[in-house]
């Protein structure tokens, strides 16, 4: 999916019943209340901090 919209891979993985991983907090805040506001039903999304290899060594 490199290319497309957030919203975009948002929808896509709605339409196959999947969670999406981001990093991008924000933007799919404001998309997921898009889908609440819109009575639509998603799968999850899951936000993970990024992190520099350095944090996750300690």
């Amino acid at each position: 999916m490199l290319g497309k919209t957030d919203s975009e891979q948002l929808a896509f993985a709605a339409s196959v019943e999947r969670c999406i991983l981001t990093h991008n907090r924000l933007d799919f805040d404001k998309l997921h209340t898009d889908y609440l506001t819109n009575h639509q039903t998603h799968a999850g999304i899951m936000i993970a901090k990024r992190r520099n290899a350095y944090e996750i060594a300690e």
